[in-house]
């Protein structure tokens, strides 16, 4: 990710790129969800500084959160409607 985004930038250097977090699920389609959600906030960390270190910004969703099942789909992975109006 690192790379296109530097990729990027060197292409159109007016450009402001914008990150969006990674957000939470009710459910991860493989391996444990404890790890899976740790590494998701380390991308989310990570990704935040390199864009900001751009000039860029982020977008960050406190209201998706986990506990709040009627955002998500049956799958508890994707958004409904009303999940996707908050995003």
């Amino acid at each position: 990710m690192k790379q296109d985004l530097q990729h990027l930038y060197r292409r159109f250097p007016q450009m402001t790129i914008v990150l969006s977090d990674i957000t939470q699920r009710r459910r991860w389609r493989s391996g444990l969800p404890g790890k899976i959600d740790k590494s998701r906030k380390w991308v989310n960390s990570v990704m935040a500084t390199f864009v900001l270190g751009m000039q860029g910004g982020i977008v960050h969703h406190p209201q998706i959160v986990f506990n709040k099942p009627q955002l998500f789909l049956r799958d508890e992975v994707h958004l409904t409607p009303r999940g996707n109006d908050i995003f």
